[in-house]
């Protein structure tokens, strides 16, 4: 059992998460540099838009909050990383800590059942739930941004969700649409699926995610069966990843 959750064996998903975040990044400063472009006015960006990878792969980037709210997140982190660079501070200069910038992540990993790959009204009504839930998103106090991608070309999706606050967690918990997403859609919809969960101790600067959790579902697996559902704490391991470490568990994992 121990070999079936090393985090190792996930290092994949970090790197599907990392080039989302590389695209929120990039797109963030194409947006900055086209303020007049109507694609990107605020009320857009807060719904949604599409862009794609350099191999065509599909991506969705949503700003829950709006475009200042992550634009002003991405400065603070790029003005910290600019200070440590400069250490030691010059005398009267503001001493700024980089836990300024530290935001929370939740990475989703699914694979679809191919026995419901095809079903029409099953693929409606995931579709009809997105669009309530991508509404739910703004409604979210400390909501920074929704990245969603091919990680095959016509494949299997993933998702990363950014925020501040780790209260942003629990206002999902108490969504009726999130609940349905979970409970009702999910079990016919994927085959199985990882949720990784932890801190970008850098914020969108950061060079990798720090994990600190993982919850795994089986929908193969019968509900009653207790192998069906797991959440994995994860320990410090010994070997590192360009993407990805794994930290002890703390009382800041949402």
């Amino acid at each position: 059992m121990a070999s079936e959750y090393d985090p190792r064996k996930f290092e994949e998903d970090f790197v599907f998460l990392k080039e989302l975040k590389d695209i929120l990044i990039e797109d963030l400063f194409r947006i900055q540099r086209a303020p007049n472009d109507p694609t990107f006015c605020d009320s857009q960006l807060r719904r949604g838009y599409h862009t794609e990878t350099n191999d065509g792969r599909e991506v969705r980037l949503i700003f829950p909050a709006g475009f200042t709210k992550i634009w002003n997140h991405l400065q603070k982190c790029e003005r910290i990383q600019e200070a440590k660079t400069r250490l030691p501070y010059p005398e009267g200069e503001e001493d700024i800590s980089s836990n300024e910038s530290e935001i929370n992540f939740v990475g989703f990993i699914g694979n679809k059942n191919e026995e419901t790959k095809g079903d029409a009204s099953l693929l409606a009504e995931v579709n009809k739930l997105d669009g309530k839930l991508v509404d739910e998103l703004a409604e979210i106090d400390g909501m920074l941004a929704y990245v969603s991608g091919e990680r095959v070309k016509g494949g299997d999706y993933g998702n990363l969700v950014l925020f501040r606050d780790r209260g942003v967690v629990q206002d999902l918990l108490k969504s009726s649409n999130h609940g349905k997403a979970v409970n009702a859609v999910s079990p016919r919809f994927y085959k199985d699926v990882r949720i990784h969960s932890g801190r970008l101790q850098d914020g969108l600067t950061s060079s990798f995610f720090a994990l600190q959790k993982t919850l795994f579902l089986f929908f193969t697996l019968p509900p009653e069966d207790p192998g069906r559902r797991r959440v994995q704490m994860w320990r410090a391991c010994r070997e590192e990843s360009d993407v990805m470490k794994v930290l002890p568990p703390s009382k800041s994992c949402c």
